[in-house]
């Protein structure tokens, strides 16, 4: 089986965005804005993607090492790969863990997120995403039997929690804070900066974008919605004004082709595949980047399900979608 392998990670948006010095590119969208007088870029290496955070005005070095400090701590707490976080104790055998208060909140927000969709959005599909190994260096498509029997360990409704303690009915349970990490932490860093007196940054976590006050002085950002597969190429744009975020979920971002089949990181919860509806990606442009975060692959995962869709409209009613089909147009 010949296998081709393109996967959107640090090498390529690093070299990328020292080619293009003020530019933002990553695999999700486009920020563009003109380089103001005084501008600070912070970058760094968390959550398996490439952080650029640009500060317009003053960036006093404390304000950089405690942001620094901060990006740090939630990699630990949420890496699917540390053994250290509270994503370990939750993937352990273990069937009742001690949850802190934010670990809490976001399995709740997980749990009512898998709720709201029927289980099309579900946290627990993490032991089939592994079978994939998306973030592996040799990705591949599972055999039927691993498959049937990763999926029989997925289903959201073997988790419950109250208050702080979660309890598993089954002990091989799993969860990812893939589908929301970012637009927590992105919502996280925006609340640290105001707090440290700055008013206008740009949040860039890996396509995960919050808009901190203007560009310059009331302008707005103009952020290009990436089209899929394309290096640079954007499909549209939206200008998008302070506190509003921008995320964007694409069969783009991790992926592998085999024997001409382009194989994606969003699996049907049903199937254990990879979903094939005709969506390039979705972008969500609101309010609460953590929402704007679920809410991008919600929208992916129930196209075409029109009870789910009005369900999710219904409950985030301040929040605007733009689908990209694969090709790279403008759905709706």
């Amino acid at each position: 089986m010949k296998i081709k392998k393109r996967q959107i990670g640090y090498s390529y948006i690093h070299v990328f965005t020292a080619f293009l010095a003020f530019l933002f590119l990553t695999a999700c969208a486009i920020p563009l804005a003109d380089k103001p007088v005084d501008q600070h870029i912070f970058t760094g290496f968390y959550f398996d993607t490439f952080v650029q955070i640009t500060v317009y005005g003053e960036f006093p070095d404390d304000t950089s090492k405690g942001l620094k400090e901060m990006l740090e701590k939630y990699d630990m707490l949420f890496s699917e790969s540390s053994d250290e976080g509270i994503l370990a104790d939750i993937n352990s055998n273990a069937t009742e863990i001690i949850l802190d208060d934010e670990s809490a909140y976001l399995v709740n927000f997980l749990l009512d997120g898998a709720a709201l969709t029927d289980g099309l959005f579900d946290p627990t599909i993490y032991p089939v995403s592994l079978l994939w190994g998306f973030g592996n260096e040799s990705p591949k498509v599972p055999d039927e039997k691993s498959l049937s029997d990763a999926l029989l360990k997925c289903g959201y409704e073997s988790l419950h929690i109250k208050e702080n303690e979660l309890t598993k009915d089954d002990p091989d349970i799993m969860i990812s804070f893939g589908a929301v990490a970012k637009g927590y932490i992105a919502d996280k860093t925006a609340w640290y900066l105001k707090d440290n007196g700055i008013d206008n940054a740009l949040i860039n976590l890996g396509g995960n974008v919050y808009c901190l006050g203007f560009k310059n002085d009331s302008d707005n950002y103009n952020i290009a919605i990436k089209k899929p597969f394309s290096d640079n190429e954007a499909v549209t744009s939206v200008p998008v004004s302070d506190g509003m975020s921008v995320v964007t979920t694409g069969i783009y971002e991790r992926y592998f082709e085999s024997d001409g089949v382009i194989y994606h990181h969003i699996i049907d919860t049903e199937t254990g595949y990879p979903i094939q509806n005709g969506l390039g990606s979705v972008t969500v442009i609101g309010p609460e980047s953590l929402v704007c975060d679920f809410l991008s692959t919600a929208y992916f995962v129930s196209y075409g399900n029109s009870i789910i869709t009005s369900r999710l409209n219904d409950t985030y009613p301040e929040y605007e979608v733009i689908y990209v089909s694969e090709k790279g147009e403008i759905i709706k």
